[in-house]
């Protein structure tokens, strides 16, 4: 009996297209990056808790921290990954108080923490100590998808581009409802200072709105950038269609990757 071509741990093949003996590609195989995610073999199997092409998804009951490390849900899965985003949305918090805060050697710091942090987001082999070190570095990149919510709900790569692109936006409206919420009682006369006027303390949201916005859109430029141009990046399986890298599910140029061409375009200018 025949038996078809398999990968090797650490590589993705197409099962369907080897088992079939029309497809050309049968004995095309792909490195998974990292190579953990591929186990491999006659049964083309993805590491526990991974799926799809690539080996990229994560599996219903699975979420994702860092981009790297897969943790079962379990029984008190939502709340451990509710936590999760709380505790990423508390230091991304932080960050951006030092960073607006003026602080020449801090503002280094965080710069120097940001790019080790970005290294990993590259497919490279990094020992598993490094490579630990350097996801919980790339928390200081805020990315959307650092813990994604796929124990509460629905959440694929495309849903962090277009969050991730929002997040800006998302940031500025939540200071703004901060700080009417903070001056609300000065505004109706309730506490013990003076009385505030609507339009005093609009210009005093203005006002932090551009500090801390400003400050915002810097921390995360490099972080939008990436993931404007990474919409760009297309790979050919043996199936003959392309798929984008940072999310194998989408095939290139059907209406979900265009709205997302069209969308990258416009923020990259």
């Amino acid at each position: 009996e025949h038996v078809p071509p398999y990968p090797r741990p650490g590589f993705w093949g197409d099962k369907a297209c080897a088992l079939d003996p029309t497809c050309e590609g049968g004995d095309e195989f792909f490195s998974c990056k990292p190579p953990a995610f591929c186990e491999g073999g006659p049964d083309f199997a993805c590491k526990d808790g991974h799926k799809g092409r690539m080996c990229a998804q994560a599996e219903e009951g699975y979420f994702v921290v860092g981009g790297q490390f897969w943790v079962e849900c379990g029984k008190q899965g939502e709340l451990m990954n509710i936590l999760g985003i709380l505790g990423v949305i508390v230091v991304w918090m932080g960050i951006n108080s030092v960073a607006a805060g003026h602080y020449d050697a801090l503002d280094i710091a965080l710069l120097y923490v940001q790019i080790t942090g970005m290294v990993s987001s590259y497919g490279m082999r990094w020992h598993k100590n490094v490579d630990a070190v350097n996801t919980v570095l790339s928390i200081a990149n805020f990315d959307v998808d650092f813990v994604a919510p796929m124990c509460i709900g629905k959440w694929t790569p495309v849903h962090g581009f277009y969050t991730q692109l929002l997040l800006p936006f998302i940031y500025s409206c939540g200071h703004v409802i901060i700080h009417f919420s903070k001056n609300i009682p000065a505004m109706l006369g309730l506490s013990k200072g003076p009385r505030l006027s609507f339009a005093k303390i609009a210009r005093d949201a203005e006002a932090t709105v551009v500090n801390h916005g400003m400050s915002f859109c810097i921390i995360v430029f490099h972080t939008l950038c990436l993931k404007c141009f990474m919409v760009f990046r297309c790979q050919e399986f043996p199936d003959g269609n392309s798929y984008m890298v940072f999310a194998p599910e989408v095939q290139c140029w059907d209406a979900t990757h265009k709205g997302m061409v069209a969308v990258s375009a416009l923020y990259i200018p």
